[in-house]
């Protein structure tokens, strides 16, 4: 036999070989589900009967199970962590699950990869999602500063920064192409560097190219998750205790809390009035579908002020920027005299009761940046009133005197 023909019949041989190994590859899974089908036979039998009529094995006779081919071409992204590579201690039970991914990922993709389907899986480091800088700025109350925190995970990584969601995304988006074609059972690290370049005792948010650490895209979702926390908060501590003094001052540290962050809230995202401009600018935060439980942030250039009005429902005030001067006043015949001044600037707030008066002026240099928290939203509120304090008359005060609600800028 010419040696070509050798050639070709061994390596013809080789190929009939491996066709029958998978062919008894594929009979041995067959039996194997089959024997795990009868093991539930009784049960599965009887509620194919009942539904119907149906076999031993569970089968009905209107609804025989089809087997369904992997899908030619399809691409699998399995997400895991960058601790599939490494070990903590105390967390044996958590490095056992992380360290099972590559395996899944392997296995799966000898088992698919004979169809053209490619397994492949993404481990990242911390990123940073809304769910870590929340925790991060949850945490800062126990001691060390958020942006210190932020700038210490920072100041660990080649890039100066924390990867972002878009980032992880964009390598998924690498896998599930065909630039990846090649690629097959890997798990590849989305990080920016931890631990090779460290550059410890940096207290910017940046990194040395000038890149936030917080994108636009990052502060809201942060600022979204913080917002929902403190009014869930908020409003257990009103149906725990009612609306008085006592759970308004409780309300207004929740507050309080909140407005430290100031970065959560940027005044290029919530801009003042235009310069010179008497008006405030109020943008909604966040409200119930009720109305309840409504947070704004308003702006008010200097120099501004307000008619003394009531609210017709509880408010508390807090300062994230800016200096905002309240006068509440008392009734007496006649008109309103001034019963307290209460200086709402960054670490106070005031707290209002719902039959409370009041007006305020902006003294400061700078434009304010307020949280306001209301019971319900000012945009129902058609009961409440603006007055007159040198004779007591009222006029409604949202139809004459309240701007519409902005839009915050992007």
């Amino acid at each position: 036999m010419p040696a070509s023909a050798s050639s070709a019949a061994a390596i013809d041989g080789v190929g009939r070989g491996e066709r029958r190994r998978h062919a008894f590859d594929h009979r041995d899974q067959e039996r194997r589900v089959a024997g795990m089908r009868d093991q539930h036979a009784p049960t599965a039998g009887k509620l194919g009967r009942e539904a119907g009529g149906g076999d031993r094995r569970g089968r009905t006779r209107q609804h025989r199970v089809r087997r369904r081919h992997p899908v030619q071409g399809a691409v699998v992204v399995v997400m895991a962590s960058i601790n599939a590579f490494n070990s903590h201690p105390r967390q044996m039970l958590c490095m056992a699950v992380k360290h099972a991914t590559p395996g899944i990922v392997r296995a799966a993709s000898r088992d698919l990869g004979r169809f053209g389907i490619r397994v492949n899986g993404l481990a990242p480091r911390p990123i940073a999602t809304a769910a870590l800088l929340a925790r991060i700025y949850a945490r800062s109350a126990d001691g060390v500063p958020e942006t210190e925190a932020l700038a210490a995970l920072a100041a660990d990584t080649a890039l100066g920064r924390l990867a972002t969601a878009q980032e992880i995304a964009k390598a998924a988006l690498f896998l599930a192409s065909d630039m990846a074609s090649g690629i097959a059972g890997e798990l590849l690290p989305v990080d920016p560097g931890f631990g090779r370049h460290s550059r410890s005792g940096c207290g910017s948010f940046r990194s040395t190219l000038g890149t936030p650490i917080m994108n636009a895209t990052d502060i809201k979702a942060v600022r979204t998750v913080q917002v929902a926390a403190t009014i869930e908060r908020i409003r257990a501590i009103e149906q725990s205790q009612g609306v008085t003094r006592e759970s308004l001052d409780a309300i207004k540290a929740e507050m309080l809390s909140l407005a430290r962050h100031e970065h959560l809230f940027p005044s290029a995202e919530f801009p003042p009035p235009a310069e010179g401009e008497k008006a405030s600018q109020r943008y909604l935060l966040q409200a119930d579908n009720d109305h309840r439980f409504a947070l704004y942030l308003t702006s008010l250039n200097p120099g501004n002020e307000t008619r003394p009005h009531d609210h017709t429902t509880w408010a508390v005030i807090v300062s994230v920027e800016g200096q905002e001067h309240n006068k509440v006043y008392g009734r007496v015949p006649g008109g309103l005299v001034v019963a307290r001044e209460v200086m709402v600037e960054p670490g106070t707030g005031i707290a209002l009761m719902p039959d409370d008066i009041h007006a305020i002026s902006t003294p400061g240099s700078v434009p304010t940046r307020h949280l306001h928290m209301y019971g319900l939203a000012l945009e129902v509120l058609d009961d409440r009133k603006g007055y007159d304090p040198t004779t007591g008359e009222g006029v409604p005060y949202n139809k004459n005197f309240m701007r519409p609600t902005a839009v915050p800028v992007g």
